[in-house]
């Protein structure tokens, strides 16, 4: 009965390693997901829109 417990215990052990593997590669996915939505539109607007600006100003 003893070793019946070790065996569940161990399958516990392996089930919650391999659920926290795929959690973090998620979490990683979404955390990176989340920062090229930040830094994407600021890119656009250095390359695209800010020299536009700056020729409309010139005439101030």
């Amino acid at each position: 009965m003893e070793t019946v417990g070790a065996e569940i215990f161990e399958l516990l052990k392996e089930a919650i390693t391999g659920i926290f593997a795929v959690v973090s590669k998620i979490t990683l996915f979404l955390i990176w997901a989340l920062l090229a939505l930040i830094i994407l539109p600021c890119v656009f607007v250095a390359g695209h829109i800010f020299p536009l600006w700056q020729e409309w100003g010139e005439e101030f």
